[in-house]
């Protein structure tokens, strides 16, 4: 919902003595049915707003002008982080959290991932930095080592560092945006167009200089988007040909696929779009 402050108190100033309701400034937007917990939200320079959605691993821009919803995933959590000794977790999510925008940035944090992640707004990619703390009361971690959670909640972006808190574990922490990443990746193509039955093939490349595991996920919905990567992991720096296919029954419409390399203290990402005919 949209509220228009300045329209109302110019009203209120002239109108003194004439009877109004909040609902007359005040403009509501229906969410898709995939935002199941809409929690945090930010609104971006150019007027697009930023919503996580805390029931799953998507994130969720909208824009105003044409009222249309563009869905964003994040990278599956490490199997570290819930643990899932007990196998009872079929589709593991991140479920971001909290938002905020700083230089064009969004900022959110994923609690059941263990991570602090940023959205660069114009070059459509993603970092996630793996917080250290984990406290397995907080997990299925069973007989599981180094698995666990801080429940990392507050947060707040000051220049280049991010202070959080991690309430598990009675601790804040920070991350320091300064330093640089390993494993930064890039792709060789941002936008695709593809027919139902289409396939194209696109390269990743990965700057790894330790174990790195490859991943990668779609926002569309069933089996609509498939994505081959020859391999699951790579230990030195790679260029890896990426396979992307379309279904011959895929919905039409845009959808992001995300191609992401994760060692064990960060994942960074790309986003790629892809349009179905």
């Amino acid at each position: 919902m949209k509220f228009d402050y300045n329209k109302f108190t110019n009203f209120i100033s002239s109108n003194p003595d004439q009877n109004y309701t909040l609902r007359d400034y005040a403009t509501s937007f229906n969410l898709p049915t995939s935002i199941n917990a809409p929690n945090g939200l930010s609104v971006d320079k150019s007027g697009n707003v930023w919503i996580a959605d805390t029931d799953s691993s998507s994130f969720y821009k909208f824009s105003e002008s044409d009222k249309s919803f563009t869905k964003y995933i994040t990278s599956e959590p490490p199997l570290s982080m819930y643990g899932n000794a007990t196998g009872v977790i079929k589709t593991p999510v991140s479920h971001p959290y909290w938002t905020q925008i700083q230089d064009n940035v969004l900022y959110f944090n994923e609690q059941t991932s263990n991570a602090i992640a940023a959205y660069d707004l114009e070059k459509d990619s993603l970092v996630e930095y793996f917080v250290p703390s984990k406290n397995p009361e907080w997990a299925d971690c069973g007989a599981m080592v180094d698995c666990g959670i801080a429940q990392i909640f507050g947060f707040d972006v000051v220049g280049d560092k991010v202070w959080f808190t991690e309430w598990a574990e009675n601790k804040i922490g920070k991350v320091d945006l300064s330093k640089p990443l390993s494993g930064m990746v890039s792709v060789s193509e941002k936008q695709l167009t593809l027919k139902k039955g289409q396939s194209t093939t696109i390269d990743f490349h990965v700057n790894a200089d330790s174990e790195t595991k490859i991943l990668s996920r779609a926002t569309s919905n069933f089996s609509d988007i498939a994505v081959q990567i020859p391999t699951k992991s790579i230990s030195s720096t790679q260029t890896l040909p990426v396979t992307i296919s379309a279904s011959q029954s895929a919905l039409s419409g845009t959808y992001k696929v995300l191609l992401t390399a994760r060692n064990a203290d960060v994942a960074t990402s790309e986003f790629v779009t892809v349009t179905i005919q």
